[in-house]
C-alpha cells in the first residue's frame, strides 16, 4: 500500500469521515468547517473514492485551483482527475482564446461524456472558467470524428469531414485545429488532446493510429483509435458546466460566497463592457462545500 493509500484509508476509517459520508448521503448541502493546508484534497480525495460519478472542485483562482488539482491527482493516481480552466487567455472577459485552455476543457467534457455509471471523473476549476458555458452534450457529439484502427476511409472523404468541422490544412500541425496529408500520412491535431494524431493509410485502410511529438515527429503512444473534436468556444446552444453533467454531479465549492461574488463581478462587468447578450452561470446558495447542482441557478443574460 503507497503512503497515499494509507493515508487515506486512515481518513476513511474515522469517525469525522463516517459522519461526512451520512451527511452527504442524507443532506443535499453539507458544510465542512476548520479545514487547513491539503485537509481539503485529502478529505476531498477519500469522499471520490467512496463515490462514483462527477466530482467538481471550484477554487477561488487559477493558482489554487491547481495546486488541488496536484494535490488530488497525487492522491487518486488511478482516477482521471483534470483541470479545467478557462478557454481564454487570462478571462473571458479580454477575449482572446487560448488554444491550451480550450484543449484541457474539451478533454474534460469528452471524459465526462465517455464515463460509466462506475466511473469517476474529477475537476478541478474556479469561476473564471465557470464564467463559460460548455458545449452541449449533442453539440459536441456532432463536433467530434472517430476514426478507428482497421476502418475503411477514403482519404479525400476524411478531408472533407475535417474541413466541415472547421480544420486547417497545413504543411505540419503545430497547434489544434490542423491537419496535414503527405503521402499515405495524415496528422491531425485535435482539441481533445495535447499531442497530435498519425494515421497511417494503406489503400483506403487507416493501417494504424498513434501519436506523435511536434519537435521530433517520432511516436509517443500508439492507440486504437483517433477521437478527433472540433473547437466548440463558438457553438451555439451552449450551456452552463452543471447542466452540462447534471445534478448528480459532486460540487465542493472552497469558499461559495466569494464564489457567487466573483461570478457576479465577471457578470456586470462584461455587461457593462459588451452590448450583447453574455452567457453566464450564477449560483444563489449559502454553503462552504460539498453542494449539489440541484442548488445551483443557472441564468442567461
Amino acid at each position: 500500500m503507497s503512503p497515499q493509500e494509507q493515508i487515506l484509508t486512515n481518513i476513511e476509517g474515522g469517525r469525522m469521515f463516517a459522519a461526512l459520508r451520512k451527511a452527504i448521503k442524507s443532506r443535499t448541502t453539507v458544510e465542512v468547517t476548520r479545514l487547513a493546508g491539503s485537509a481539503f484534497a485529502v478529505y476531498g480525495a477519500a469522499v471520490v473514492r467512496q463515490r462514483a460519478g462527477v466530482h467538481i472542485y471550484v477554487l477561488p483562482d487559477r493558482d489554487t485551483a491547481a495546486y488541488v488539482y496536484n494535490d488530488l491527482a497525487a492522491l487518486l493516481p488511478n482516477e482521471q482527475v483534470l483541470f479545467f480552466p478557462t478557454g481564454y487567455k487570462r478571462s473571458i472577459r479580454f477575449g482572446k482564446p487560448d488554444d491550451s485552455g480550450i484543449v484541457q476543457r474539451t478533454a474534460a467534457l469528452n471524459a465526462i461524456t465517455a464515463m460509466s455509471r462506475k466511473s469517476r471523473v474529477v475537476l478541478c476549476t474556479y469561476p473564471d472558467a465557470l464564467c463559460e458555458k460548455v458545449a452541449a452534450r449533442q453539440g459536441l457529439e456532432s463536433r467530434t470524428l472517430e476514426i478507428r484502427c482497421g476502418q475503411r476511409i477514403k482519404m479525400l472523404d476524411l478531408e472533407d469531414s475535417l474541413m466541415a468541422l472547421g480544420f486547417e490544412r497545413v504543411p505540419f500541425v503545430y497547434e489544434p485545429g490542423q491537419y496535414s496529408i503527405r503521402g499515405g500520412i495524415v496528422d491531425i491535431f485535435s482539441f481533445s488532446e495535447n499531442r497530435p494524431y498519425r494515421l497511417d493509410f494503406f489503400d483506403d485502410d487507416v493501417d494504424s493510429v498513434r501519436f506523435f511529438d511536434i519537435s521530433s515527429q517520432l511516436t509517443t503512444e500508439r492507440c486504437d483509435r483517433a477521437v478527433v473534436v472540433a473547437n466548440t468556444l463558438d457553438d451555439a446552444g451552449r450551456v452552463p458546466l452543471a447542466e452540462f453533467v447534471g445534478g448528480d454531479a459532486l460540487w465542493c465549492v472552497d469558499d461559495l460566497d466569494g464564489l457567487c461574488a466573483q461570478l457576479d463581478d465577471v457578470r456586470v462587468k462584461m455587461l457593462g463592457e459588451m452590448d450583447d447578450d453574455v452567457d453566464f452561470v450564477k449560483c444563489e446558495t449559502n454553503s462552504d462545500f460539498c453542494c449539489n447542482t440541484s442548488d445551483w441557478v443557472t441564468r442567461s443574460f
